[in-house]
C-alpha cells in the first residue's frame, strides 16, 4: 500500500452507481474535503468490473457502495484501504461511513419531547 507524496496524485477509486443521489451527495462531500495542496485523481467504476485497469492504476484508496460479496472480494484484491458508504456488507478490512439512524431518531425524539410534544410520527 503506497502513500502518495506531495508530488504525486492521491488516487481514489470510486465504486458506486453514479446515477444515484447518494453517489452525487457523496462526491460533493469528497470534493469539498479534497485539500487543494494535494492533487487528487478520481477513477469511477460503477460496479468494479474493470479490475485489470484498477489494479494497474494502483489506487491509494477506494470509496464504494458495496453491492455484493463478489464485488467486495474484487476490491480487496487492490490491497488498499476501502471505505463503504453503506452497511449491507461488512468485512474487517473495510471501514464504514453511514448515518446512525437509531441515534438520529433518538435525537429527534428528544428534541420534540423537550419542546413539550408528546404525540408525533415519522414517515
Amino acid at each position: 500500500m503506497g502513500v502518495a507524496t506531495s508530488v504525486e496524485f492521491l488516487r481514489i477509486a470510486v465504486v458506486m452507481p453514479l446515477g444515484s443521489q447518494n453517489a452525487a451527495r457523496t462526491m460533493r462531500g469528497v470534493t469539498r474535503f479534497a485539500r487543494p495542496e494535494r492533487r487528487w485523481a478520481f477513477r469511477f467504476d460503477a460496479l468494479a468490473q474493470d479490475m485489470p485497469n484498477l489494479l494497474r492504476w494502483r489506487p491509494n484508496g477506494v470509496l464504494a457502495w458495496l453491492q455484493s460479496e463478489d464485488q467486495l472480494q474484487r476490491l480487496l484484491e487492490l490491497d488498499c484501504p476501502i471505505v463503504s458508504t453503506n452497511t449491507r456488507l461488512r468485512h474487517p478490512r473495510v471501514g464504514i461511513v453511514a448515518p446512525d439512524a437509531y441515534e438520529a431518531g433518538r435525537l429527534a425524539a428528544r428534541h420534540l419531547l423537550d419542546r413539550g410534544l408528546r404525540h408525533f410520527g415519522f414517515f
